[in-house]
């Protein structure tokens, strides 16, 4: 933990990040890696739908269908490569992802053929998904106790700051070249095409970023030591799907998809919602970009100021307030007209700067030293889950409580949301002793399986201090 947190939040945030001196120079290329990467895939997945359809002529259904379907591939693909990372080093999977990355984006820009695009949406750009567990388990790496919270929160903030980067980029291009832009060989790339030819560049420069990261552990005393020089005790997989910890930590992604969900609403019905409330010119674009601007400045300021709590207590709390974000829009919708959608994003970007780093730092927490990146693999589950229900629910919601024609029900609909993201706070409530394990004299257990850090000689990191 950060300790000596005041709550002057200046201080508090100076005093933070002082503690990420210690960090090898691999933390930092993780965090340019996560910015680079986010910004390649916010270009792609803004568009990839009125890609499909303007590009290919493909029907809203079917664009729509290829991209739930590249969801779900995505996230398969993450859990499975994720496990992965522990028997590999980062800079492997990194480099794995990233060669696909390129190579599907870049044929994505430029080929005539369907059935190649479809080879690319559906086999290569989901490769994608080993980046999360890979690049959170070097921050687990590269890390130390007393550091870790405020790491996670510097991972996150650079995810955003690449999602947000990526949507004027986007607006820019479209402004400057509406008709695209000719390119030798390949001849006549659309303003689609050339966003995400930008997405490629990006990830060519996070594949030399990534020849420079060292296969190396930071030890608990701070040292920085070669993994492979180093004699730990591995943990065996079926050891990991068996333990008591990994079973409490599922439960506990159960408990995170009511939240997950928020995210899924606001792509989803938020912009639909907006349009037919307030009309066409609704800026429904700009209050999604506001959440990322508000979760980049507010996560670090946040993550120091909370530092010495504990994640669980962190993650609850968080969860209620971005549920109670919701109760803006349902119970203020027509006395202060769109101000209602903005008090609703910033107060759902608090909550969401609060929790959302302390669920990677969290689940580094609860893995047994050595399979961190099987861990963090499943925390894309309930994103899959989230969206995958959110696909399903949202027409049905906007058909009976906001109809193309008609008026729309605005306390209902989004009181029902209210209740569903309310959900996930209230389960780890509820279930929390059970998730952090059996307290002994204050200590929760989080795993019974030695640690890697207890092979180098430090403390262990599989417990966490009431």
């Amino acid at each position: 933990r950060v300790h000596g947190g005041t709550f002057f939040p200046l201080m508090a945030l100076i005093s933070s990040l002082r503690t990420l001196r210690t960090c090898p120079r691999e933390f930092w290329i993780v965090c340019l890696i996560t910015t680079l990467d986010s910004f390649s895939h916010y270009s792609l997945s803004c568009l990839l739908v009125i890609y499909l359809s303007e590009e290919f002529e493909v029907t809203d259904s079917e664009a729509g269908w290829c991209f739930a379907l590249h969801a779900l591939l995505t996230s398969v693909l993450g859990v499975m490569l994720g496990c992965m990372v522990d028997a590999f080093s980062v800079k492997l999977m990194l480099i794995l992802g990233l060669i696909a990355q390129v190579i599907g984006r870049l044929l994505l820009s430029c080929t005539r053929s369907y059935q190649l695009v479809l080879f690319c949406v559906f086999v290569l750009v989901p490769f994608r998904g080993v980046f999360n567990p890979a690049l959170t388990t070097g921050v687990q790496r590269f890390t130390t106790k007393e550091n870790r919270t405020v790491a996670f929160s510097m991972f996150y903030t650079c995810a955003n700051i690449g999602g947000l980067l990526s949507t004027p980029v986007l607006d820019i291009t479209r402004f400057v070249a509406p008709l695209g832009f000719a390119v030798p060989v390949v001849g006549q790339l659309s303003e689609y095409r050339l966003v995400i030819l930008l997405g490629v560049v990006s990830s060519v420069i996070a594949v030399i970023v990534c020849l420079f990261i060292r296969d190396v552990a930071i030890t608990s005393d701070g040292t920085v030591k070669a993994r492979n020089t180093v004699k730990r005790r591995q943990v065996p997989v079926i050891t990991t799907f068996t333990s008591r910890s990994f079973w409490r930590f599922m439960l506990f992604m159960e408990c995170m998809i009511g939240l997950e969900m928020i995210f899924g609403d606001m792509e989803v019905i938020l912009p639909t919602f907006m349009v037919r409330v307030y009309g066409h010119d609704a800026p429904f674009g700009s209050m999604i970009s506001l959440n990322m601007f508000l979760v980049v400045v507010a996560t670090p300021i946040v993550t120091s100021l909370l530092a010495q709590y504990d994640q669980i207590d962190v993650i609850i709390v968080g969860g209620v307030i971005t549920a109670t974000s919701v109760l803006w829009i349902a119970l203020l919708p027509f006395t202060i007209g769109i101000g209602s959608i903005m008090l609703f994003v910033v107060t759902l970007s608090i909550g969401e700067a609060m929790w959302a780093p302390r669920v990677f730092e969290f689940a580094s927490a609860m893995a047994p030293r050595g399979r961190e990146g099987t861990f963090l693999a499943f925390c894309d589950l309930p994103n899959l889950i989230a969206k995958l229900l959110v696909g399903v629910i949202s027409g049905h919601l906007m058909e009976k409580f906001c109809p193309f024609e008609g008026s729309c029900d605005t306390t209902r609909l989004w009181l029902i949301i209210f209740a569903i993201t309310l959900s996930s706070p209230f389960q780890i409530l509820m279930f929390k002793h059970v998730i952090v394990g059996r307290p002994t004299l204050g200590v929760y257990e989080l795993d019974s399986v030695p640690s890697e850090a207890e092979d180098y000689g430090g403390e262990s990191d599989g417990v966490i201090v009431e």
